[in-house]
């Protein structure tokens, strides 16, 4: 997500008409240092109130919406509401380009009624966590009211046409929004679009096959540009054909065709070259700024390669405050299953600070049994639930945290420096244009 974002918010982009203008969601991505703070409060029903330095707040849960965790808050003595990213002065992401869970469109609607319902009629003035508020009672109801039924109209009208027969594709290409919303400037593709959240919806319904049996087990995409290739006649063949279809204007063609050859030959030159001004005019023509972004850096990777990058790591604050069963799930996704398949294993996390944990790895899956202990695990390692996340992280060097002292091992140790070797390292800065590697599905 982290690679995919440096695309959607144009971070490699300079300032300029012909690169970076906005990210669509404001003027640019705040960038900083990243930690994790464990909750110190929680608002557990729908209906609470807190008064924090002497101001109430009105809470109501959105949760499932913009985001699995999200609420909404009404300021009483002030007649203020905060939407926070329920709403804002655009079309949201129903799925946001950087890559997460596809949101819930209607649920978004129900809980902009909600805020009608519960707050309308004692607001002055909306206002949210990006943006400009909405002055006066009737004006403020009234946004959200259109707010409310852009995601609405997105996820009825998807679901119509879907249970006609047909797929996201021809949806998207056809949905458009009435001229009472689509002509309403906090309802524009500024940021999210229609085609890409109309397609969303049809995802969380019905997930990503269209019901074509032609789509179910297509080849990768290298075994697909491979055979196209072949069926047009080659690359050049290809690139001299794409150039009437670049004159015509037909830039979305020109991108699907050139993007098979890129993908069997990165280096031939005339394809990347024609491939980047398809991309740039696509980025010139979009309304929404991640899209623009998008198209942008695509062009900037065809021109100039990849940026320099490094292995992601987590922040020595991050890996302090995140409670350790999520250290465990993150360490999850790390693990390279064929290596891990080969090498079954079980140790003992004995935690001077707090209860044991046996690790296992068991038909390539990491498992962490809290307040468990296996007293015939070859390995114990004694330490603190801290060093021990720095430990398995490499924040710091294991070996001089033995010889210090800050960790014990008792059995073999061999085993902790197979565990470590099983885990994969992540670069930030992976090909999105140009092909990756093909996949490597074995143990060595």
């Amino acid at each position: 997500m982290g690679r995919r974002a440096t695309y959607m918010y144009g971070n490699l982009l300079q300032p300029s008409p012909t690169g970076f203008v906005s990210t669509g969601l404001g003027a640019a991505l705040a960038l900083g240092t990243t930690g994790f703070i464990v909750p110190t409060d929680i608002i557990e029903t729908n209906a609470e109130t807190r008064v924090v330095d002497g101001i109430t707040i009105e809470f109501q849960l959105t949760m499932g919406s913009e985001a699995p965790a999200e609420m909404v808050f009404y300021f009483p003595q002030y007649k203020a509401l905060c939407m926070s990213e329920i709403t804002s002065h655009h079309l949201h992401n129903i799925y946001t380009p950087r890559g997460a869970q596809v949101r819930d469109a209607l649920a978004w609607s129900n809980q902009i009624q909600e805020s009608i319902d519960r707050f309308g009629s004692r607001l002055e003035v909306e206002f949210a966590s990006h943006h400009w508020p909405t002055w006066g009672q009737s004006e403020a109801v009234q946004y959200l009211k259109q707010q409310r039924d852009l995601y609405r109209y997105i996820h009825d009208q998807t679901l119509r046409l879907a249970n006609m027969g047909y797929g996201p594709d021809d949806i998207a290409e056809t949905l458009e929004l009435p001229a009472s919303l689509g002509q309403e400037f906090h309802c524009r593709d500024y940021y999210g679009t229609v085609k890409h959240n109309a397609k969303a919806v049809y995802v969380k319904y019905l997930g990503f096959f269209d019901g074509n049996p032609a789509h179910l087990n297509q080849h990768t995409p290298r075994q697909r540009a491979l055979r196209t290739l072949e069926f047009m006649g080659g690359s050049d063949a290809i690139v001299a054909r794409c150039q009437a279809y670049f004159e015509a204007g037909d830039y979305r063609w020109v991108a699907e065709v050139l993007n098979h050859v890129i993908t069997v030959e990165v280096d031939h030159l005339p394809a990347r070259a024609m491939l980047a001004d398809a991309y740039e005019q696509m980025g010139y023509q979009a309304e929404s700024g991640p899209w623009r972004n998008f198209y942008l850096c695509g062009a900037l990777e065809l021109r100039h390669g990849l940026p320099q990058g490094s292995r992601y790591g987590p922040s020595p604050g991050m890996a302090e405050g995140m409670p350790l069963a999520n250290i465990f799930e993150a360490m999850a996704v790390r693990l390279n299953g064929p290596k891990a398949a080969e090498n079954p294993m079980r140790m003992n996390l004995k935690r001077t600070d707090g209860p044991p944990v046996l690790i296992e790895i068991e038909h390539g899956v990491l498992h962490a049994q809290f307040d468990q202990f296996d007293e015939t695990a070859p390995l114990t390692i004694e330490t603190s639930e801290a060093a021990f996340k720095a430990l398995i992280l490499g924040l710091k060097d294991p070996i001089e945290m033995i010889t210090q002292g800050e960790v014990h091992l008792i059995g073999d140790a061999q085993t902790l420096m197979t565990f470590r070797s099983l885990f994969d390292q992540f670069e930030r800065r992976f090909p999105i244009v140009t092909p990756m590697p093909e996949i490597e599905n074995h143990a060595d």
